[in-house]
């Protein structure tokens, strides 16, 4: 059976908390923007966004 990676180069079983942090943390690396949370609704005015959590 072929052993495989997923694009981040984690083992399969890595469990799921440990994904969701390696990803934040290298989004915070990357300088991108981080919400850590779910958003309900986005609504663009231009300039600014509005979210509603």
């Amino acid at each position: 059976m072929q052993d495989l990676r997923n694009y981040v180069g984690l083992d399969p079983d890595t469990p799921g908390r440990n994904i969701l942090n390696h990803g934040s943390k290298q989004a915070i690396d990357w300088s991108a923007d981080h919400l850590r949370g779910f958003v309900e609704e986005v609504t663009d005015e231009g300039e600014t966004l509005i979210w509603r959590h």
